[in-house]
């Protein structure tokens, strides 16, 4: 087997090669926003948010070029991908935990965390998962010095609490990740009582969780349209089984996958048929591969925010599953250590069968790469996975209605609020086709649904008080 030095090179390699299509996009979306962050020359003024800051940093040596951003985005994949091999060589061999890395490098469900700019808080929090848990490791490892044990856990102890400053919801689970990787490895008893400051911040944590989270649900309820069932497993069990689908099959891949098709099995009782696979597979893989165990925790536990009845995130968005895509690549090492053992054959045909996969992944990567050039590609590529997506709808009104193509706007924009009928911006901006074509009438009552959606909406009622005045 070949060095640990070589094999960082290749694996960052593997992921300049699959990403580097994505070096000519232009910001899309939230990534326009970076023009409007105040004091974006002074990258210390948010050292508490390590993505803020770090967009700072890329500023400060490429200006507002998206090829500067975008590389950035690539080299952070490129360090997530180098420690989700180191994390995966503790369970594996050499060549198991290689195998399972290039997966990780170059599975299409990363692309959203890697191609679109804004996607770098999760990769950043697979850095701030990874680093962590590997000091923390290091720390409670057997045979070390004092001296450098206090150091190692010191240093993990400490990047934890900086992440959970800004990024809580995803990282008050950080704790019991260790917690489960202790359990598996054996060492629970031993270790409880480094274990014990982290979850202490994270009870603090939650005391405070309901005043930092409360603007979060508002937003995204205004935003995204959310409900709340009255099952509690029903957000569980349809974010588990999509986003499961979604990492094994990632074909159909869309920054929206809405409007969310939830099974009415999932509503009621029955939903508990959906967890019965869930628990099953818990209960035999502990009893028989602690490593598949801890790989379905992952996955399990770093989808928790899309469980909560509260709409602190979407209930479905491939960015999600970015860490836990880990989960798959632990069950691919698994599977490789089974059938390379004592058989020869199997062990190359199952090499060339990951070979294939590999390649498979890696193309459609560099496809998915494209939908993201420009923001035409990528709410086109929306609405061909999700054609009732409302979000896509109103986007491609909006761009048509920049184009002058006032028609089309029209169209679209209808389309949106069929979907979404409590939209202000949406009736808004169809009052503004309305009234371009000529339209009074109906700009005018579209203006006015804006403004009983937002009273506070300064921009519908300029709107309106222009298309009030007489026409000379």
């Amino acid at each position: 087997m070949i060095g640990n030095k070589k094999i960082y090179l290749i694996l960052a390699g593997i992921c300049l090669l699959v990403y580097a299509n994505s070096l000519s996009n232009a910001f899309v979306i939230d990534d326009i926003g970076m023009r409007d962050i105040p004091n974006i020359s002074r990258p210390f003024h948010y050292w508490q948010d390590p993505v803020r800051f770090l967009n700072c940093l890329i500023y400060l040596i490429g200006g507002y070029s998206p090829f500067a951003y975008h590389l950035a985005n690539i080299a952070l994949h490129a360090a997530a991908t180098i420690l989700a091999f180191l994390f995966l060589r503790l369970f594996f061999t050499p060549q198991a935990a290689f195998l399972a890395a290039c997966l990780f490098a170059v599975h299409p469900v990363n692309s959203e965390a890697v191609t679109w700019i804004s996607g770098k808080a999760y990769t950043i929090f697979a850095i701030f998962t990874l680093g962590p848990y590997l000091l923390y490791r290091k720390a409670t490892g057997a045979g070390i010095e004092e001296r450098l044990r206090i150091r190692y856990y010191s240093a993990s102890f400490i990047l934890f609490f900086y992440f959970t400053i800004e990024h809580i919801p995803f990282y008050l689970v950080f704790p019991f990740f260790l917690f489960l990787s202790d359990v598996c490895s054996g060492k629970l008893r031993e270790n409880l009582k480094w274990l014990a400051p982290f979850f202490i911040v994270v009870f603090v944590k939650l005391l405070l969780l309901p005043v930092l989270i409360s603007g979060r649900v508002s937003s995204m309820s205004a935003d995204m349209g959310f409900f709340t069932a009255q099952n509690p497993l029903t957000y569980f069990v349809y974010s588990l089984y999509a986003h499961f689908w979604l990492l094994l099959w990632p074909v159909n891949l869309s920054l929206f996958h809405e409007p969310y098709l939830i099974p009415a099995s999932m509503f009621d009782w029955r939903s508990i048929l959906y967890v019965l696979p869930v628990i099953i597979s818990l209960v035999l893989t502990f009893k028989h591969s602690k490593r598949l165990f801890f790989g379905l925790c992952i996955f399990i536990m770093f989808l928790l925010p899309t469980y909560s009845p509260l709409p602190v995130s979407s209930l479905v968005a491939e960015r999600y599953l970015y860490f836990p895509s880990i989960a798959l690549s632990m069950a691919v090492a698994v599977l490789y250590e089974r059938f390379s053992g004592g058989h020869p054959v199997l062990r190359r045909w199952f090499l060339a069968a990951m070979l294939v996969v590999i390649i498979f992944f890696s193309g459609r990567t560099i496809i998915r790469n494209r939908d993201w050039k420009d923001m035409r590609t990528v709410w086109e590529s929306v609405l061909i996975v999700s054609p009732d997506s409302w979000n896509a709808h109103d986007n491609m009104g909006y761009i048509y209605l920049n184009e002058g193509r006032l028609e089309k706007a029209v169209e679209e924009l209808e389309k949106a609020i069929k979907v979404n009928p409590r939209s202000a911006v949406t009736f808004n901006n169809l009052g503004t086709a309305y009234s371009r074509l000529g339209s009074r009438d109906k700009a005018i009552l579209c203006f006015q649904r804006a403004i009983e959606l937002r009273p506070d909406y300064a921009k519908a009622r300029n709107n309106l008080i222009e298309e009030q005045k007489p026409k000379k």
